[in-house]
């Protein structure tokens, strides 16, 4: 792209070119992009969630950082564990700020972040069509943030799947049928009893391979309380993903 053109890059976000008089040429949806940015400087002090550089969301360079990550599988529950990233670094900040600022700017790269993992469990599967579940959010959190965010990545990555040729459905089945205790506040030795018998689901089976989303993963008991939900109700689960797993050494 030459000096003073404006476009999407490689990863879908809207960039300028800074040309030699120190001017943005602005066109198109880019220019709605960088006065957004500039607005969120001025009025809402918004800036990178990684870098802090002013802005909405991620920057450029930490979008791009968080999209180099290299997805993995684990296996937790005698199912194969699509690891999107690291719980560390750049990836662990994108993470804990989405979920407070309402993921603002944010899930559009999570979201694909995701859809990658996703993507590795069903080349592991054998699988042409999956049934993504997301783990239920509590009402209390949910008000609080403001978005149902394993749902929002569910639904964000299972975009990308489709658009990459796998059919993809968000399978929404899992609710609460209590309100455990904040997982984060408690040590690992509690937190399975604390979500043991938490989680039911409400309708039909899914017809295809279902795979459970969480965004993070850390002793995998939440995980392994929505795949015991799963299984009671019939539901074929044969596989899960995580947008975030901590990782030792």
């Amino acid at each position: 792209m030459g000096e003073g053109a404006a476009g999407r890059d490689e990863i879908g976000l809207w960039k300028t070119a800074r040309p030699a008089w120190g001017v943005h040429i602005i066109s198109g949806v880019s220019g709605y992009a960088v006065l957004a940015d500039r607005l969120a400087e001025l009025v809402l002090g918004g800036e990178c969630a990684c870098c802090n550089r002013p802005g909405l969301g991620l920057c450029q360079p930490c979008a791009a950082k968080l999209l180099s990550s290299r997805p993995w599988l684990d296996y937790r529950g005698g199912v194969p564990l699509g690891c999107a990233s690291r719980y560390a670094g750049p990836w662990r900040q994108a993470l804990l700020v989405a979920k407070e600022r309402h993921g603002l700017g944010m899930l559009r790269v999570q979201g694909r972040l995701l859809a990658k993992a996703l993507r590795l469990v069903a080349e592991q599967l054998g699988a042409e069509t999956l049934a993504i579940v997301p783990v239920p959010t509590a009402k209390a959190r949910l008000a609080k943030r403001g978005i149902d965010y394993p749902l929002d990545l569910s639904s964000r990555a299972a975009g990308h799947l489709r658009r990459w040729g796998v059919a993809a459905r968000l399978r929404p089945g899992l609710r609460l049928c209590r309100t455990p205790a904040d997982q984060s506040e408690l040590p690992a030795a509690q937190r399975a009893a604390n979500v043991r018998g938490s989680m039911t689901w409400r309708g039909p089976p899914p017809p295809e391979a279902a795979v459970v989303v969480d965004d993070l993963v850390t002793t995998g008991a939440t995980l392994a309380e929505a795949l015991r939900a799963c299984r009671a109700a019939g539901v074929a689960v044969r596989g899960a993903a995580c947008l975030a797993r901590p990782v030792r050494g």
